[in-house]
């Protein structure tokens, strides 16, 4: 749904906007200063402060639609159409002569703006551990989102070169002499396409990006609950940042940027590898089927209206339990997941949101009175960790309370299999 803002606030907008370029900076030919835009962000306020089109303007681009449009547009233009020139370290945009004419800048900037959305297509990596235990080329998780093999899928309708020098040096990384490798689509590798809505700019986070990021590690989320993939943590001296690619629509797919995951994620995802169940999956054949199982099982899961968003989410949470160094926001972050799945605000007013997720938890998985009492005992320890962590300020989690942390993040999984378990029961 487009933006579609009424005339005269586009006509206060263009006013406005030519006013606010005529401060704006480029450093070297090629780099906005950012900074010098600033004045973008008085103009804002022309914008609809409620309803439908705040709302929409906020998913497609962000808190700050304007400034992060401008900003993001303007830097990619120019970085892609503009030599670079070390001798002139700052000028005005304006001295640039295909910048010259503020008022027609404006004016073109505005209504571009206002035919926002774009479709978008991002493409995630994952590592060559579990290439081979996904066999179609393309699996359907949901509308949007695809988990695909190096096949004609990517390769005929994505392509990773789109003509422009400045782009693809940029996208794919530029060598010392300025040039860029042949880049191709690894048949080692498995990849995870999310379609978003919206705007994506040069060297600035939009709300369709970070929603992308988030639904990616929500799968892979899932995944780790469906005992599909585990997080087998390892050491290493450097963390190699994954790089994801991003195509815009337009008559076909056509390369637009690339982004980078940052080091928590990344790591993790070098550190996924299939779950064998213990040893139980003691043949390929077998894990393949179960990996095949577990993401046709999410498949309807994400299918399933009100209830997909609450799993989505939780899937989210989880996976970031498994990221970084600080166990103790680790311990939050799986605590979260379960309040997510499991919390009901008017209920846990009346009981304690503890013992409500408590007694949930131990009748949702417990099979038996022997293991819902299991449940019950420990996670009275556990949510007792949790109110010391965030009331009290607590350091750090000693051995005992460690252990209680992976016992916390397998009642999670179990949570939200029980929970995909009823929504393909009742599809």
């Amino acid at each position: 749904m487009a933006v579609n803002l009424h005339q005269q606030c586009k006509d206060r907008l263009k006013q406005q906007l030519a006013g606010a370029l005529v401060f704006a900076k480029v450093k070297n030919c090629s780099f906005i200063d950012r900074y010098s835009l600033a004045r973008v962000l008085l103009i804002e306020g022309a914008l609809p402060s409620n309803g439908e089109q705040k709302d929409l303007l906020e998913n497609y681009v962000s808190e700050s639609p304007l400034f992060d449009f401008v900003y993001g547009y303007l830097a990619k233009e120019v970085n892609e159409n503009q030599d670079y020139n070390p001798e002139i370290p700052e000028q005005a945009l304006s001295q640039l002569d295909e910048y010259s004419d503020l008022d027609a800048l404006s004016d073109r900037l505005v209504d571009i703006f206002d035919s926002l959305p774009w479709r978008y297509c991002l493409t995630f990596k994952l590592n060559p551990e579990i290439t081979g235990y996904l066999e179609d080329e393309v699996t359907q998780v949901s509308d949007d989102i695809k988990i695909l093999r190096a096949g004609n899928e990517l390769i005929e309708n994505f392509p990773l070169q789109s003509g422009i020098p400045r782009r693809d040096q940029s996208v794919h990384g530029m060598s010392l002499l300025g040039h860029t490798g042949s880049a191709v689509w690894s048949e080692e590798k498995l990849y995870v396409q999310i379609m978003a809505d919206g705007f994506f700019g040069k060297w600035t986070s939009t709300s369709p990006e970070l929603k992308a990021i988030d639904t990616f590690k929500s799968i892979l989320g899932l995944l780790i609950a469906m005992k599909a993939f585990k997080v087998e943590h390892s050491y290493s001296a450097s963390i190699v940042k994954s790089r994801f690619y991003i195509h815009k629509e337009d008559d076909g797919w056509c390369i637009d940027d690339s982004g980078e995951l940052n080091n928590d994620i990344s790591k993790t995802i070098s550190d996924l590898r299939i779950d064998d169940l213990n040893g139980y999956l003691d043949t390929e054949i077998k894990k393949v089927g179960h990996v095949k199982r577990c993401t046709e099982s999410i498949s309807k899961a994400l299918a399933a209206g009100d209830i997909s968003d609450k799993i989505r989410l939780a899937g989210q949470w989880l996976y970031d339990s498994y990221c970084g160094q600080n166990e103790l926001l680790s311990y939050i972050q799986t605590t979260v997941s379960l309040e997510i799945l499991l919390g009901e605000k008017a209920v846990s007013d009346l009981v304690g949101l503890g013992e409500l997720l408590r007694n949930r938890c131990a009748y949702l998985i417990g099979a038996n009175h022997k293991q819902r009492e299991k449940v019950l005992s420990d996670f009275k320890q556990i949510y007792d960790i949790r109110s010391k962590i965030v009331h009290r300020g607590k350091c750090r989690l000693n051995i005992h309370e460690r252990n209680l942390f992976k016992r916390l993040q397998w009642i999670v999984s179990r949570v939200i299999q029980e929970e995909i378990k009823l929504v393909v029961k009742n599809e």
